[in-house]
């Protein structure tokens, strides 16, 4: 089989490499972490946090965590990305990243039926939103 890398794989690979970093990722978050928790733990207690593409994969993370018996955020902090309802569903409640949904659709029209010349380009503010679900690293 032949190995594909995408632009995510790519752009999680140059980080590694220009930071010293060791991320993670693969797949659906929930099913990809559920497979590392089930390696032995010399090849996954490294990590003190999960940082999902947003919060619905983070609730997935969240019982693949629990179902490996780490507790969030004593053992392993999380947080998503998106600030969706499901972030104060989730127990106890997600850290997550809060995205202006509505201005960015505004934006949109604004720049999709405006005058071409006003089209640039255009960033909105996104805020972290501290909860329940992340702390500090424990001492292991």
């Amino acid at each position: 089989m032949m190995a594909r890398l995408s632009v995510t794989n790519w752009t999680r690979r140059r980080a590694e490499l220009r930071h010293g970093l060791r991320i993670a990722a693969a797949g659906v978050l929930s099913f990809a972490l559920a497979e590392v928790l089930a390696l032995p733990q010399a090849y996954w207690a490294v990590f003190t946090a999960v940082l999902a593409a947003n919060d619905l994969v983070a609730a997935g993370a969240a019982h693949a965590l629990r179902a490996a018996g780490l507790r969030v955020p004593d053992d392993v902090s999380l947080a998503g990305y998106d600030n969706l309802p499901t972030a104060l569903d989730l127990w106890p409640n997600l850290t997550t990243v809060h995205v202006p949904l509505e201005e960015i659709g505004r934006k949109a029209i604004e720049l999709a039926f405006g005058p071409a010349e006003s089209r640039t380009l255009v960033t909105v503010p996104t805020a972290l939103v501290v909860r329940e679900s992340t702390a500090a690293p424990t001492p292991r």
